[in-house]
């Protein structure tokens, strides 16, 4: 046990208990956040409080450190640069998003092939920290996120296929040649398809491409359950994500209660994830499925509203494929089958397809 050394270990350690539930003087600078009960859902927390706080840190942060010391090392030896890129990035308007960096090595060791998978609309991918760690320490598992460049880019110039072949660049710093081994969630979905389209255009193989309960229509995009009532609130970012208004919705899941309950001290990465979903929808709604690939895996919320509302196993994806489609029915919404027990079952499925092809 190392005591915290100085003001700025001494204000992560606080947080670290407040959120943990552990007592200040029974955590160490060298101790694993992870290991003492944090997950997806504190780790956003964590970057919410400590924002809070005046000190700067990031959600892919806290997947590569994982210690008290080592987050306030990275933060201090930052911190100059952090400040002057948060000066730049208020004043500048940004239409080419290739500085801005998309990759998050959630677990970038192991030897099986790496995992790319896209973030869902909100532009975030903390919550696949919790299927990475099912699948096991020997699978490389990165997250492609975009909720650092939100504010920043011309959404008007942009789509979803400049953003898949920012991505291809992203996954080719990491693994220069296929086979690729890609997934997506929710919006993600369209994106890591995309992306397989623009790989297979240029002759290099995806070997495996698996999308978590996707939407075919905008309206779904963000995995609420929306009526004829309140489609309209779609248009008002401040209110659609506003906590006390949804949680009086009868038609709001609980996860998704406990998805928003969580944002009350989110003030920063609210602001952030607002701005990433209603870019997105924007991007998305100039998306047209136009072409095939070749495999692909879905695997479909049990309770999901697309499910439910289209009652088709294949959600109609089966017209954008050239095999048959492997589908996989999770239990659970469309959040909850990120969460235990119902992503042991996502990393099941997933670590019989993530192995290296015998002729690779």
């Amino acid at each position: 046990y190392v005591a915290p050394r100085n003001e700025l270990e001494a204000k992560i350690c606080q947080v670290w208990a407040e959120l943990l539930g552990i007592p200040e003087d029974k955590i160490g600078i060298h101790d694993d956040f992870f290991k003492l009960g944090g997950n997806s859902i504190s780790c956003i927390q964590l970057v919410a409080k400590l924002q809070k706080k005046r000190i700067n840190c990031h959600i892919k942060d806290i997947f590569n450190y994982h210690t008290i010391a080592s987050i306030a090392s990275l933060i201090q030896q930052s911190k100059n640069t952090l400040e002057n890129n948060s000066h730049q990035t208020s004043t500048t308007h940004i239409n080419n998003y290739d500085g801005i960096p998309c990759l998050v090595p959630i677990q970038p060791k192991g030897n099986n092939p790496p995992f790319f998978c896209i973030h869902p609309i909100g532009g975030d991918v903390s919550w696949y920290y919790s299927l990475s760690k099912e699948l096991g320490k020997n699978q490389p598992f990165y997250g492609l996120e975009n909720i650092s460049w939100a504010d920043k880019v011309d959404h008007e110039a942009f789509s979803v296929e400049k953003m898949a072949a920012k991505y291809i660049k992203n996954i080719k710093n990491i693994q220069p040649i296929g086979p690729y081994f890609l997934g997506g969630w929710s919006f993600g979905a369209f994106v890591a398809f995309e992306v397989t389209l623009q790989l297979q255009k240029n002759n290099e193989k995806v070997a495996f491409l698996s999308i978590f309960d996707p939407p075919l229509k905008i309206s779904d995009s963000f995995g609420i359950n929306i009526s004829s009532k309140n489609k309209k609130d779609l248009e008002e970012p401040k209110e659609f994500l506003t906590p006390p208004k949804y949680q009086k919705n009868k038609k709001l899941t609980k996860m998704n209660e406990n998805y928003f309950s969580i944002m009350k001290d989110r003030d920063i990465f609210l602001q952030k994830t607002t701005q990433a979903y209603y870019a997105n929808q924007q991007i998305q709604k100039k998306y047209k499925l136009n072409d095939k690939v070749k495999n692909l895996c879905i695997f479909i919320a049990q309770n999901s509203v697309y499910f439910n509302k289209d009652k088709d196993l294949n959600l109609s994806w089966d017209k954008y494929c050239e095999n048959k489609i492997n589908v996989n029915i999770i239990p659970g919404n469309h959040y909850s089958i990120f969460t235990q027990p119902n992503v042991k079952l996502i990393a099941k499925c997933l670590g019989l397809h993530l192995i290296w092809p015998s002729k690779y």
